[in-house]
């Protein structure tokens, strides 16, 4: 568990409680980044805040469950927060909530004292958007505390925002799509970046498999960004097919056709593993649930280690089972409407 202070302004006390889903990325990570299309769907597993107005001017910011390293905090005269720990997911998870509230503060010209608590059923720095998660729910949380009511689209971009400041580096994918909920299809370039895709069949039969990352987000982003640089002739027409697989991808996902969805998935794991972001250990785990009778399986996130999904409509035990005969974590996952929601009681 995980206890910081920080000195801010505030007087009154309100609980709030906000829940977020995490998601996967079916179709088109990193093609995103450079204007390609991408399928993103919510999923059942969520990250949790609760936020609770101060009688002083501090904000108390608690994590649990987070799956994270050790780690210590130093605490400057002015209040800045200084961290150093095992785990750069440890100072990742943090400076969301951090730069979530001074947004909030900085937009709206508001401070209250708070404390917040965060939960989550995901681990961090997966590649299941705990990050975007983490920052949507406390941007909705504080806000509310604030007496400011903001929309879904709204807690998405500031989300995003939050991203872009900790990282260096972001897509709006993620927290679009854990805000707003559904499968999306996100296109950078459209007037309206994202539309909701209704699956006819409904879309089951997902297992996430889950190891320890060898590199953050953005150094797999960065990576991808020299190899296409030094080589743009080669990449970047593999980066424009993975966009046209995600375009492809939304027609067989409307008509409930899995066979074929499987199969893009596979086309879209080959392109990633030419652009250089799966490593042995990926591998090993998409031929596995492939093996075990998975019609597709693929790396969901930026790559370095984290997670993949595979598609296994009535064979998700035998999947889970192959994906844990090789040492990793597996759980099944189902695309949820849900995105952020207040929650009662």
């Amino acid at each position: 568990m995980l206890i910081l202070y920080a000195a801010f302004h505030g007087v009154s006390r309100t609980l709030i409680r906000v829940s977020t889903p995490g998601k996967v990325t079916l179709f088109g990570e990193h093609a995103v980044v450079y204007g390609e299309p991408a399928i993103a769907t919510a999923i059942d597993r969520r990250v949790r805040v609760e936020a609770e107005r101060r009688g002083d001017d501090l904000i108390r910011i608690e994590a649990k469950d987070l799956t994270l390293a050790g780690f210590k905090a130093l605490l400057s005269p002015n209040g800045s927060i200084t961290l150093e720990g095992e785990s750069k997911k440890v100072l990742a998870a943090i400076s969301y909530v951090k730069r979530a509230v001074e947004l909030i503060q900085e937009k709206y010209s508001v401070k209250r004292g708070a404390h917040i608590v965060i939960t989550s059923e995901m681990p961090v720095g997966a590649g299941l958007g705990t990050s975007a998660a983490v920052a949507v729910s406390v941007v909705k949380a504080y806000s509310l505390l604030a007496g400011i009511e903001l929309n879904k689209d709204e807690c998405a971009e500031l989300g995003y925002n939050v991203e872009l400041s900790v990282q260096g580096i972001a897509s709006r994918m993620d927290s679009t799509t854990v805000a707003v909920g559904g499968i999306l299809y996100i296109d950078p370039k459209a007037e309206k970046t994202y539309e909701g895709i209704a699956c006819r069949r409904g879309f089951e039969g997902l297992v996430v498999g889950y190891t320890n990352r060898e590199a953050s987000t953005g150094e797999m982003v960065e990576r991808v960004k020299r190899f296409r640089d030094d080589v743009p002739e080669i990449v970047t027409p593999l980066i424009n097919v993975i966009g046209e697989v995600a375009r492809k991808a939304r027609t067989y996902i409307e008509a409930g056709d899995f066979q074929r969805i499987g199969a893009l998935m596979n086309i879209n794991q080959g392109l990633l593993e030419a652009i250089g972001v799966s490593t042995s250990k990926l591998s090993q785990m998409v031929y596995a649930a492939r093996c075990a009778g998975a019609l597709g399986s693929k790396i969901t996130g930026a790559g370095g280690g984290g997670c993949i999904i595979a598609l296994a409509p009535g064979k998700e035990y035998e999947v889970m089972a192959a994906l844990r005969a090789i040492g990793v974590s597996a759980f099944r996952a189902s695309p949820t409407s849900d995105g952020i929601k207040v929650e009662e009681g």
